[in-house]
């Protein structure tokens, strides 16, 4: 029962990472992951829980893949609740080549991951903010999210949206999202843009302005 007129919405901020290429560690980081510099992956960055949506997120791969058989799904992340019920679905589907799953990566597996990606995806039930969103648009890599939640309003119109509870709604994002054409171009710049809109300095004083009037 709280007056709106006394709630103040202040974004994250966002630091960009070192994005710098570095092709060497690029490929070590590739055997470990069982891909080459030629693969063609999709990345899912955050817990491996149920809340994430992963399920139907497999589902809609393994429907996607049948047409795109060069692809992997690569969902880097700790395990979290749900984690063995998804775990069904992957081997009910037999995608345990297809899948790849390496557990909690540090700072510089994930800029590598990100930087050769050929798209994010994001297709959670529920998310507070979203923060893997901002650091796929500093990739400057097209992002298929879902519809609800926090995400459009994080993403505005730089992202390609889901229906997260529909399989074949997230399995069309991904036949999108992995193609090179003009649409996806002008997404990479909506999130360029986008990007800018979340600043520590702007949030900071934003802060600032609310606790001193």
């Amino acid at each position: 029962n709280c007056p709106a007129e006394k709630i103040e919405v202040i974004y994250h901020g966002f630091s960009a990472p070192n994005s710098e290429a570095n092709n060497d560690f690029d490929l070590e980081i590739f055997k470990y992951f069982d891909i080459d510099e030629k693969s063609k992956y999709l990345l899912f960055v955050g817990r491996l829980e149920t809340k994430k949506n992963l399920s139907n997120l497999v589902l809609a791969f393994s429907k996607f893949l049948k047409e795109n058989p060069e692809f992997k799904l690569i969902l880097a992340g700790k395990r979290g609740v749900g984690f063995n019920k998804f775990l069904k679905t992957v081997v009910k589907e037999g995608l345990e080549k297809d899948v790849i799953m390496p557990g909690y990566i540090t700072e510089q597996e994930k800029a590598a991951l990100f930087r050769n990606c050929r798209g994010f995806v994001f297709p959670s039930l529920y998310e507070g903010f979203g923060l893997p969103i901002l650091e796929a648009f500093s990739y400057k890599k097209p992002i298929l999210c879902s519809n609800c939640s926090s995400l459009p309003e994080v993403a505005g119109e730089a992202a390609i949206y889901c229906d997260p509870y529909d399989v074949d709604s997230i399995k069309k994002g991904l036949e999108v999202l992995v193609k090179n054409d003009e649409y996806i171009e002008d997404l990479i710049k909506k999130g360029s843009e986008r990007l800018k809109e979340f600043s520590w300095d702007k949030a900071a004083k934003e802060t600032l302005k609310v606790l001193h009037g």
